[in-house]
Parts: C-alpha cells; structure tokens; sequence
C-alpha cells in the first residue's frame, strides 16, 4: 500500500537541526511511538506533512485533514504483536501550550514497524523511505496467504493502479 499525500507544513512536531535545514518541502516520513500524542489505544504514529497514520493492535487509522480511512486486520491471530523495526537518527519533541510539564520529548523515531504473526506465518512490514510509505506481507514458506483479510472503511472507491498497488479514495 502505498500513500501519496498531498504536502501541508507540520506545525508541532520539531526535530533536530537537520529539519530547519532541508525546508518544509522535503520533510521525512516520521515513525515514532505513542506517547500522548494520540489517544490511548494507538501503540505508534507516522507523520508526513499533513496525513497522519494511527497504529493499533487491530487496525491502522489514516487521517489527512477531516477525512479518514480505517483498514482493519479480519481474522488477526490473537498472537499477533506490533513492534517498532530499526532506531533511525534523531529525536522527536512535542511542544503544545505554555506548560513545559505537558511536552513530550526526546521521543525515538523509526524506520518502520512490523505486525509480526499478523496471521500465522505471516508478518506485515510498513517502511518509510524517500517520502514513500511502503507496506508488505511477508508470508513464510508453508504459510497460507489467503488467511490475509483486510478491510477499509471511510473510502469511496478501491481499486488496484497500473503499478499494481492498491488505491483508495
């Protein structure tokens, strides 16, 4: 799955120098891990300009603006884990309000996260990379990838592009 967001500037996240470096128009897709930020249930975050994706146990959540889509795993395996993969450069800080108790800082950014046993055999792998958010089953030897169920709401259409990836509006 890959999303292709319109480009919006990020107010309250602020990253190490290297943000006020590049300008707005190059931003970096960002990984990092709920620590108020986002309500209770949402274990991670990803920001790129203004879409932000929510990382449930169950479900990933993608807003951009006032509209959202829900993609839900149908018949998850009750084992099924969600980790953060590899530790990239720099750190996050949150800044909202006049009270420095409320910030939240030096939050952990990642290169992507992984549903592990998804479905027996199965993990699925989101990575972020040159502004391209990129999602993917990995399905081990003997595993049955039909057991692969997802289901979308809050989208007018879904079909899949030239390319082969899928396109939700």
């Amino acid at each position: 799955l890959y999303m292709i967001p319109r480009i919006l500037p990020v107010c309250t996240l602020f990253l190490a120098a290297a943000w006020y470096a590049v300008g707005s128009e190059s931003l970096p897709i960002v990984l990092f891990e709920n620590r108020g930020q986002a309500p209770g249930d949402v274990r991670f975050v990803l920001q790129y300009q203004h879409l932000r994706a929510y990382y449930r146990n169950d479900a990933v959540l993608f807003r951009d603006g006032a509209k959202s889509i829900a993609m839900r795993f149908r018949g998850q395996s009750p084992s099924s884990r969600l980790t953060a993969l590899e530790p990239v450069p720099g750190r996050a800080n949150f800044l909202q309000g006049n009270d420095p108790a409320a910030w939240i800082s030096d939050v952990q950014l990642y290169s992507g996260l992984a549903y592990r046993e998804l479905y027996p055999g199965i993990d699925m792998v989101w990575r972020a990379h040159n502004h391209v958010l990129k999602s993917e089953f990995v399905v081990a030897p003997g595993a049955d990838f039909r057991a692969i169920r997802l289901t979308y709401s809050g989208t007018l259409e879904i079909r899949l592009g030239e390319s082969g990836c899928l396109l939700l509006r």
